[in-house]
């Protein structure tokens, strides 16, 4: 986790990620967020900030893509973060437990264990969408 997390709220820290997409995977990531971003106690950042990464390591590698959109919206207590591409997409009905995409089940189980959930919109050949749909604490 970046040293960043530790001192700084949720959104210092993504940006120092979208940086570090752009030098690691030549990603460049477009970010949409409000100028504070309310995540809860320092855990919940830090589970986030890595299900964010996954998503976006995801697009880079997986997605064929060298663009990605993350976007952070805050209504009636919910904290909504969604990271898409117009890469390849997949068939979200691959993502039986314990079957593939091990990193997205991962994602799914952190965010139930935030009081939240995972949801993905995805087609074949027609990119994805991701979104982390958390309760605000």
């Amino acid at each position: 986790a970046p040293h960043v997390l530790a001192q700084e709220p949720l959104l210092p820290a993504l940006q120092w990620l979208i940086a570090w997409m752009r030098e690691r995977y030549g990603l460049l990531v477009e970010l949409v967020a409000p100028p504070q971003v309310p995540t809860g106690p320092e855990p919940a950042s830090l589970l986030l900030f890595h299900s964010i990464r996954h998503l976006l390591v995801n697009a880079a590698t997986h997605a064929h893509v060298k663009t990605a959109r993350l976007a952070i919206a805050q209504q009636d207590g919910v904290l909504r973060i969604t990271v898409s591409d117009e890469g390849v997409g997949f068939d979200p009905a691959s993502l039986a437990p314990l079957g593939g995409h091990v990193g997205l089940a991962s994602i799914r189980q952190t965010l139930e264990y935030l009081g939240g959930k995972l949801e993905i919109e995805s087609v074949p050949g027609r990119g994805s969408r991701a979104t982390l749909v958390v309760p605000i604490q």
